[in-house]
C-alpha cells in the first residue's frame, strides 16, 4: 500500500515557523499570545496576514510570557524580519495540483530539524536608496548625545532630565517595571516610601500590602516540623494537605516544599567535604595503619556559631557551647549545642522539652566521617581542621570517660594512671584505705609529661614506658591556662555515673534473686535488653529509681529475701535522692547527707565495695561522693582524688561589705572534710577587718587549712603569696574599657561581667585571666596611659632616640587622668578618654605619681620646684596635696645578648646583664617590690607605627605559608606572643634610711641569688650563690649580710616558677641559706669549721647592727650565721640539720672589719648537695 506524497501549502508552513525568530514552532499563535507580540514585538502583526508566520517556539513564547510579567524585558527578543518584503508566490505543477509557494517562511518550514534565527537572513537584500542610520555617541557621564557640531553640558540635572526623557520614551510596562523598583528600594519598614521630587518637600507614599489569607508560613511549618519530628517529605505529603482541606488552599504559603529544600541548605556554605587518611587498628599485629575516609566538617565553626545566635535570637556573649563527641551508628560526630544563658527559664515555659537549647533537636553537628576510630590521632585530625580553640565562647566538653581521656592526652583506662582528674594509680582503687590526696592534673602538666615521653622515646630510639609519665603521651586538645585542672573543661560524666552505679546494684540484686528481678521488671513495664552485657540505657535507670516502691511490694516467702530486697531498695532510693541532689545545675543544700546515706545503704548490701564499678571506670570506690554539674561545675568532687576540683565560675562577686562565705574540701588520711569558712568583714578597700574566723566541721574531723579567701570578681586570694596591687587598682582597671587602636592582630578580646572588653583584657591575655591585682594592660604597654601604682626606675631600649619621648609620658613626671563616675570609686570608672567621661556625667580627674607627702599650703608648694600639688593616684577623697614627685626615668641603651638567653651579654664575659640602681632617700622607712619587665616584640612589623603593614601570614595564628604554587609550609605563630611582654617581680622588701649613728665608711651588701634546683632545673638562671662571690674591701668598711626566700615556690610540674623540678635539701618549695668559714680558711676546702677553730677569724669583725636585739656580739652573730637567724633565741626548740625551722628571709647582720689585712672564705651547708656544692663567698680585706 503506498501513500500520495505531497507538499505543504503556505497556510500549513505558516503554522511551521515562529512568528518572532523565524525558526521552527511548536505551537499556534494563540488570541493571547498574539496580543503579546503585537504589544511586545511587532505592532503590524496580523495573524490572518499570510505575510506573518501563524506558529511560535517554546522560547519566545515563554519570554513573551515574563516580559508580560515584569520579569524580563524587550531586550531579549531576537531582532524583527522585514514581514512586510515576504510575498508568497503560488505556483502548481501536473504532478502536484496543489498551489506550491517559494517564499522566505515556506523555506524555512521545509527545512529538516529546527532552525534558530541565527542560521537564517532575515529579510530581503536592502535596496541601493537605503542607507544605514550615522552612528550616535552618548555621554557616558550625563546620557546626552554629543558628535560634530553637537554640544552639552554634563551636570546632575542634565543626567536627570536625558533619564526622565529615557523612560518616558520606552513602553508603559517599562515605565512600570523602572517606577515599582524605585518605589519598592525606597520602602522602609512602615511600608512608607520617600522620593525626592526635586522640591523642598519629599514625595511621601504609602503602600499597603493586599490582605492575605496565609496563616501557615514557613516559620510556622518549620516549627511544625521540629516539634513532630518530620521530614520534609511528610511535612509536604501528610501535613499541607491536612492544614489546606481544612483551612483552605491559601492558608499554607505557597512553594512550601522549595522553601523547606532552601532552608535545609542554608548552613552549606559553611562546609565541605574532603577525603582524609585516618588511623586504624588491624586485629592481627595491632600496627596502627592509614585507611582513607570521607568527612564532612565545618570549615568556620565561630562563624557559624554566630549564624546559629543571629537565627535562634541569642546573644552570642552570653552563650555556652557543649561540645559532644561520640561514635554511633558508623559515624564519628562532633556536635554543638549553644547554650543561652536563661535556658532555665526557657525549660519552664515551653511545654515541649524536645525545643530546649539542651536538647537533640537543637543539636547542630560540625563534622562526621564514617567508619572512623576514636584515637587521639584521629580526633586531633577533626580538631585542627574545626579550629575549635578558636572560637571566642565558653565550651565545654560532654563526652564519656574514654573520650575524655582521649582529648586530654592520656591513654586508654587499662593503663597505669587512668583517672583524667588526678594521678591516682590503678593499683590502689582496688582497696579504697590506700587512698591518698592526689594532686589534680592540669593543662600544663599534662603538656610537659607528654613532651618528656616524646623526648624519651626519641632520645633512645625505643619505646618509652608511659607509665613514668603519668601515661601522658600527647598534648591534650582541651583549650585553657597551663593552671587549669583539667576537670574545669571535662566535668565528669552524670549519665555515665548513673549507668555504672544502677547496672551494678541490679546485676548483685539478680544474681541473688532472679526471679525477683524478672518480676520487678515485668511489673514496672521494663524489657532487659539483650545487647551490651544487658545493661539499662539512662531512661531506663531514671525509671528503675522513680519505681523502687514497686520493688518494696514484692513478696516473698523467705524472710531472708525480703530483708535484701528491702536493703537493694533502700540502696536505690538512697542513690536516687543523690541523682536528684547532686546531678544537674544546681546543688542542694543538703547534699552531703544524702551521699553519706548512700554509702551506708550500699555497704548494708554487702556487694563487694572495693569493685563496685568495673575495670575501665575510673571511679572505683564504695564511697560514692559524687557532687556533678556538668554544665555550671558548681561543685565536683572526684573520689579516689578526694579533693575539690572546682567552685564555679557561675558564683556572683558579693558587695563589698558583706560577709563572705568559701566550701572547702579538704581530704586528711582517708576521710573526707567538708569545711564551710565565714570569713572576715571585707571592707570596700579590699582590707580585712579583724574578727573570728569561724568554721564548721562534718563528718567529725577537723582540718583548718585555709589558703584562698573569696573577696570578688571570683578571685581567690591566696595568703602565702604575695599581693602587690590594691583591690580598688584592680577593679578600676577591670572597669575600664579596653583602650582603641591597639594592634590585636586576629585575636578577639573577651568580655568581663559588664559585657565589654576592659583593660584586663589584651592581645596576650585575651580571656582576662587574673594574676593577683595585676592590671593586664598596664603590664604589657608602656608608657601606660592610666595612673599606675609602680615608679619607673630606668627603661633600657635598643633604641635611644625614643629616650626623650619614654621619659615625657612616664608617669613619674606626666600626671594622667582618670574618669571617675561613683563617689564610691575615686579611682576611675568606665571610660578611657574624656570625651565619653564627659558625656555620660563622668569627672575626668588629673592624678598624679608620689613618693611621699609633705605639709605644705597650696602657694607653699607651688613656689618649691621640688614638689607639686595635685591629688594623690590612689587618693580617696580627691582632695590635692602637696607631693614629692618621683625622680625622672632613666633611659639608656640595653646591652645585647644571645637569643634566649636573656641574663647572657653577648661579648662580655665578666659577668650578667645588669643596671646599676641608685636608692632614693627616703626619710622613713618603705616597703617595696621590684618589677622587671622585658618587651620581646618581632621585626616581622613596625611597633610603632600608627597601622603597622605587616605580611599576609603574620597577621593570622599558625598559617600557611605559599612557598611556591605547588607547595605550602605550615608556620607555628601565635600571633598573641608575636610582640610579648614578660615580668619578673622580687620578694617584698625594706628600704630604710641609713642611721644616723652609722660610720661614714662604705656599706657593702651581701646577698644570695639563684633558685632552688639543680643546674638542668634552674637553667638558664643560675643555682644558688652568694652576690657577689668575690669582694675586696677595706679595712673598717662594713658589710650587710642578708638575704630573702620563701616557702611557697611551686617547681613541680607544670613548672609554676620555671622550669620542672626542685632538686635540693629540705623541704620541696622552701629556700634556706646559712654563713660559716671554710676548714683552714681554704677557699677550695667543701667543709665548714666548728667556731672553736675560727674563732679567732670571727674575732677580726665587730658587730655594727642586727636586725635582732639579742645579736649584740660577734659570737652570737656567728651562731645566727650559722642557724640562718633561727638562734639565738629563747625557749625555742632544737634546729633540724637541714635548718626547716628557720625562717626563710634572713634581715640580716652589719659587720665591720677591722684593720686586719686577712682574706676570709665562707660557705653554706644548706644548699651543698651533689649538684650545688660550691654556695661560696670569699672577702679580701685589704
Amino acid at each position: 500500500m503506498s501513500h500520495q506524497c505531497r507538499s505543504l501549502s503556505h497556510q500549513e508552513n505558516r503554522q511551521k515557523v515562529c512568528a518572532v525568530c523565524f525558526g521552527k514552532s511548536k505551537y499556534d499563535v494563540t488570541k493571547v499570545v498574539e496580543e503579546r507580540i503585537i504589544q511586545y514585538f511587532e505592532e503590524q502583526y496580523d495573524s490572518s496576514d499570510p505575510r506573518f508566520p501563524h506558529g511560535i517556539c517554546s522560547k519566545c513564547r515563554n519570554d513573551l510570557l515574563e516580559i508580560s510579567s515584569g520579569k524580563k524585558t524587550t531586550a531579549i527578543l531576537p531582532e524583527r524580519f522585514e514581514f512586510a518584503q515576504i510575498s508568497p508566490t503560488l505556483t502548481s505543477t501536473r504532478a502536484n495540483p496543489i498551489p506550491l509557494c517559494d517564499c522566505e517562511i515556506c523555506e524555512v518550514a521545509r527545512k529538516s530539524g529546527t532552525l534558530s534565527s541565527s542560521q537564517w537572513k532575515k529579510g530581503r537584500p536592502l535596496s541601493k536608496e537605503r542607507a544605514f542610520p550615522a552612528p550616535v555617541m552618548i555621554c557616558s557621564e550625563c546620557k546626552s548625545k554629543y558628535g560634530r557640531g553637537i554640544t552639552h553640558k554634563c551636570s546632575t540635572k542634565t543626567l536627570r532630565n536625558n533619564m526622565i526623557e529615557m523612560i518616558h520614551s520606552s513602553d508603559k510596562n517599562t515605565q512600570d517595571v523602572i517606577a515599582s523598583d524605585i518605589v519598592k528600594n525606597s520602602t522602609n519598614a512602615d511600608n512608607v516610601s520617600e522620593l525626592y521630587s526635586g522640591g523642598p518637600k519629599p514625595l511621601k507614599l504609602c503602600l499597603k500590602s493586599p490582605t492575605s489569607s496565609c496563616q501557615f508560613r514557613i516559620s510556622d511549618i518549620t516549627q511544625l516540623q521540629t516539634a513532630t519530628s518530620s521530614s520534609n517529605n511528610e511535612i509536604r505529603r501528610k501535613f499541607v494537605p491536612f492544614i489546606r482541606n481544612i483551612l483552605g488552599r491559601n492558608s499554607v504559603e505557597s512553594h512550601i516544599g522549595s522553601k523547606l529544600r532552601d532552608r535545609d541548605s542554608e548552613c552549606a556554605d559553611f562546609f565541605e567535604c574532603i577525603t582524609c587518611d585516618f588511623e586504624c587498628t588491624t586485629a592481627e599485629d595491632g600496627e596502627s595503619t592509614m585507611s582513607r575516609s570521607h568527612l564532612i566538617y565545618c570549615t568556620d565553626s565561630e562563624n557559624l556559631v554566630d549564624f546559629v545566635c543571629e537565627r535562634r535570637q541569642m546573644d552570642k556573649r552570653s552563650v555556652t557551647i557543649k561540645m559532644g563527641i561520640d561514635s554511633g551508628g558508623g559515624c564519628l560526630k562532633f556536635c554543638l549545642n549553644i547554650i543561652s544563658k536563661d535556658s532555665e527559664e526557657q525549660s519552664k515555659k515551653l511545654i515541649d522539652r524536645a525545643m530546649l537549647d539542651t536538647s537533640v533537636k537543637k543539636l547542630v553537628i560540625v563534622a562526621i566521617a564514617y567508619d572512623v576510630k576514636e584515637t587521639y590521632a584521629n580526633i586531633r585530625i577533626i580538631f585542627d581542621l574545626l579550629k575549635i580553640d578558636r572560637i571566642d565562647f565558653n565550651y565545654v566538653c560532654a563526652v564519656d570517660l574514654k573520650m575524655a581521656n582521649i582529648l586530654c592526652g592520656l591513654q586508654s583506662h587499662s593503663c597505669s594512671y587512668p583517672c583524667v582528674y588526678c594521678v591516682c594509680p590503678k593499683s590502689e582503687f582496688s582497696d579504697p584505705m590506700k587512698f591518698r590526696s592526689y594532686r589534680m592534673r592540669t593543662i600544663g602538666e599534662v603538656k610537659e609529661l607528654a613532651d618528656n615521653f616524646d623526648n624519651t622515646r626519641r632520645l633512645y630510639n625505643e619505646k618509652a614506658s608511659a607509665k613514668d609519665f603519668k601515661n601522658c603521651v600527647h598534648h591534650p586538645m582541651v583549650q585553657g591556662e597551663e593552671t587549669d585542672m583539667l576537670i574545669q573543661t571535662i566535668p565528669p560524666p552524670e549519665l555515665h555515673l548513673l549507668l555504672r552505679v544502677v547496672n551494678k546494684i541490679f546485676k548483685e540484686l539478680q544474681t541473688a534473686l532472679p526471679n525477683i528481678t524478672d518480676e520487678w521488671l515485668k511489673t514496672i513495664g521494663i524489657v532487659q535488653p539483650k545487647l551490651h552485657g544487658g545493661e539499662f540505657t539512662g531512661n531506663m535507670c531514671r525509671r528503675l529509681l522513680k519505681h523502687v516502691d514497686s520493688l518494696r511490694d514484692i513478696r516473698c516467702t523467705s524472710s531472708q529475701h525480703s530483708s535484701l530486697i528491702g536493703k537493694f531498695a533502700t540502696t536505690l532510693s538512697a542513690f536516687d535522692d543523690v541523682v536528684n541532689q547532686c546531678f544537674g545545675k544546681h546543688l542542694h543544700p543538703e547534699f552531703e547527707q544524702s551521699v553519706k546515706d548512700f554509702q551506708n545503704a550500699y555497704l548494708q548490701t554487702g556487694i563487694n565495695k572495693y569493685k563496685m564499678l568495673s575495670s575501665k571506670n575510673v571511679w572505683q570506690t564504695d564511697l560514692m561522693d559524687i557532687c556533678s554539674s556538668v554544665s555550671n561545675f558548681l561543685i565536683v568532687l572526684c573520689v579516689p582524688c578526694h579533693a575539690l576540683i572546682y567552685i564555679g565560675n557561675k558564683v556572683q562577686r558579693p558587695l563589698a561589705g558583706k560577709i563572705a562565705a568559701i566550701f572547702y574540701i579538704y581530704s586528711f588520711s582517708s576521710l573526707l572534710v567538708f569545711v564551710i569558712y565565714s570569713l572576715p568583714y571585707v571592707k570596700k578597700d579590699g582590707t580585712m577587718h579583724s574578727q573570728d574566723l569561724e568554721f564548721t566541721v562534718i563528718l567529725g574531723l577537723i582540718a583548718l587549712n585555709f589558703l584562698y579567701i573569696y573577696t570578688g570578681m571570683h578571685a581567690y586570694l591566696r595568703i602565702k603569696v604575695g599581693l602587690h596591687e590594691s583591690w580598688a587598682y584592680y577593679d578600676a582597671c577591670y572597669r575600664r574599657e579596653a583602650a582603641d587602636g591597639l594592634y590585636l592582630i586576629d585575636q578577639k578580646l573577651g568580655s568581663n561581667s559588664l559585657r565589654y572588653s576592659s583593660a584586663i583584657h589584651t592581645r596576650q591575655n585575651r580571656k582576662g585571666v587574673r594574676y593577683g591585682y595585676e592590671c593586664p594592660e598596664e603590664r604589657d604597654y608602656y608608657p601606660y596611659w592610666h595612673p599606675s601604682p609602680w615608679i619607673d626606675i630606668a627603661v633600657l631600649t635598643d633604641n635611644v632616640t625614643r629616650c626623650q619621648w619614654y621619659k615625657e609620658n612616664s608617669f613619674n613626671r606626666r600626671p594622667k587622668n582618670v574618669c571617675v563616675m561613683d563617689s564610691d570609686r575615686a579611682y576611675g570608672g568606665r571610660y578611657n578618654n574624656k570625651h565619653d567621661c564627659l558625656k555620660n556625667n563622668g569627672k575626668w580627674i588629673t592624678v598624679h605619681s608620689y613618693v611621699g607627702t609633705v605639709d605644705k599650703t597650696e602657694s607653699e608648694c607651688i613656689s618649691s620646684r621640688e614638689h607639686v600639688w595635685g591629688i594623690p593616684f590612689d587618693s580617696t577623697d580627691l582632695e590635692k596635696q602637696c607631693l614629692i614627685p618621683p625622680e625622672e626615668v632613666v633611659c639608656e641603651q640595653a646591652q645585647w645578648t644571645r637569643s634566649n638567653h636573656l641574663g647572657d651579654p653577648r661579648g662580655d664575659r665578666s659577668g650578667g646583664t645588669h643596671y646599676t640602681w641608685k636608692i632614693p632617700h627616703f626619710t622613713n622607712e618603705k616597703q617595696c617590690v621590684l618589677r622587671i619587665r622585658y618587651n620581646i616584640s618581632t621585626d616581622d612589623y613596625n611597633g610603632f607605627s600608627s597601622l603597622p603593614s605587616i605580611k599576609s601570614y603574620i597577621s593570622e595564628t599558625n598559617p600557611d605559608v605559599q612557598v611556591s604554587p605547588d607547595l605550602s609550609l605550615p608556620l607555628a605563630l601565635n600571633t598573641a606572643q608575636t610582640g610579648r611582654v614578660f615580668e619578673d617581680r622580687s620578694h617584698t622588701f625594706i628600704l630604710a634610711p641609713r642611721p644616723d649613728s652609722f660610720p661614714k665608711v662604705h656599706l657593702h651588701n651581701i646577698n644570695v641569688m639563684g633558685k632552688r634546683g639543680n643546674i638542668v632545673q634552674v637553667y638558664p638562671a643560675v643555682q644558688y650563690d652568694f652576690t657577689p662571690t668575690h669582694l675586696t674591701i677595706s679595712s673598717n668598711e662594713m658589710l650587710h649580710f642578708q638575704w630573702a626566700g620563701a616557702n611557697t615556690h611551686h617547681n613541680q610540674a607544670p613548672g609554676g616558677d620555671g622550669a620542672t623540678g626542685a632538686d635540693g635539701q629540705g623541704t620541696v618549695g622552701t629556700d634556706r641559706n646559712n654563713l660559716l668559714l671554710l676548714t683552714q680558711n681554704n677557699h677550695a676546702s667543701n667543709f665548714p669549721a666548728p667556731f672553736e677553730e675560727v674563732s679567732d677569724q670571727w674575732s677580726d669583725f665587730g658587730v655594727v647592727w642586727s636586725a635582732k636585739s639579742n645579736v649584740d656580739s660577734i659570737n652570737s652573730a656567728a651562731l645566727s650565721f650559722a642557724s640562718s637567724g633561727y638562734y639565738p633565741c629563747e625557749q625555742c626548740d632544737h634546729l633540724d640539720p637541714t635548718l626547716e625551722k628557720a625562717p626563710a628571709s634572713f634581715s640580716g647582720i652589719i659587720l665591720r672589719a677591722r684593720n686586719i689585712a686577712k682574706n676570709y672564705s665562707f660557705v653554706c651547708t644548706r644548699n651543698n648537695d651533689f649538684s650545688n656544692r660550691s654556695q661560696k663567698f670569699l672577702l679580701i680585706v685589704n
